[in-house]
């Protein structure tokens, strides 16, 4: 397993270990806002900053020993205290080597959930959606939190030995 691996595996670990029982709840999100997904994070001690996107969009910034990626809030409404009807999370990884499209499309052929792509400077993207609008509970968000670390796990195995620098 690669050393980024490890905090991929602990991010899932420690939040599949909460879903059964602190998580037990039956609160159901039809929307959400960046201090309600920090604060989910902050009881399964993952460290995490509330920030703003380049449009002004709520994001929060999830750090996990080496590993850094977005909650990014999309279609949200209220300024400053936004509540987002998706969120999205988003691992960026520089490579040594520009990633291939033939590589990114096999990713996405291999894996059915989240979207890998190369942007035009040449890193290596991943992300994942959510749709809130129609309601999702707090345990079935959670088991999105641990789908999401799986997929940047597989993500970083599929980088097979580049370079890695995760990114914001």
């Amino acid at each position: 397993m690669k050393p980024l691996s490890v905090a991929v595996v602990s991010i899932w670990v420690c939040l599949g270990l909460l879903v059964p029982t602190a998580w037990a709840q039956d609160r159901v999100y039809k929307d959400i806002s960046a201090a309600e997904i920090s604060q989910i994070l902050s009881k399964a001690d993952i460290t995490n900053s509330i920030t703003t996107g380049k449009e002004g969009e709520p994001m929060v910034l999830v750090q996990q020993g080496d590993l850094k990626f977005l909650i990014r809030g999309v279609d949200c409404q209220g300024g400053s205290e936004a509540r987002c009807g998706k969120i999205q999370f988003r691992g960026s990884i520089k490579m040594k080597e520009y990633p291939s499209a033939a590589w990114m499309n096999e990713f996405n052929r291999k894996w059915i959930f989240g979207k890998a792509y190369v942007s035009p400077n040449g890193i290596a993207h991943v992300e994942y959606p959510i749709n809130l609008q129609e309601g999702i509970t707090e345990a079935n968000l959670l088991n999105n939190f641990i789908l999401w670390g799986i997929i940047l796990d597989t993500f970083i195995e599929h980088l097979d030995g580049g370079e890695i620098a995760p990114m914001m």
